[in-house]
């Protein structure tokens, strides 16, 4: 079993991009439901998800790769809702609770 460990909205970012740069050895491929996924995982952490406090990403490594599993901890699926909303429309979460900022003394 490979480890887990929860990542930072920024890193979990950073990750699903690198994924959609394209393969690292040459006539490697990935299929098209694989890159929509990916693409709809980063679409919810770049709106609504990125900024509630029920978000849950989990880094792992599959098939020698960095991946990344966006949940909520509350019903909602970050990856359904993204399905079920268009380009362009306002994502809706009737669980959304915004995240408590965290004041930081210097």
């Amino acid at each position: 079993m490979t480890p887990e460990r929860l990542v930072g909205v920024a890193e979990a970012r950073q990750i699903l991009r690198k994924g959609q740069w394209g393969a690292t050895k040459r006539g490697s491929r990935t299929h098209e439901s694989a890159e929509q996924d990916n693409a709809d995982r980063l679409r919810a952490i770049d709106n609504l998800c990125g900024g509630c406090e029920y978000l849950r990403l989990v880094e792992f490594r599959q098939d020698g790769k960095q991946r990344v599993k966006v949940g909520c901890q509350k019903r909602e699926s970050p990856l359904g809702i993204a399905k079920n909303t268009n380009l362009g429309e306002e994502f809706s979460c009737p669980d959304f609770a915004k995240k408590q900022q965290v004041e930081q003394s210097l």
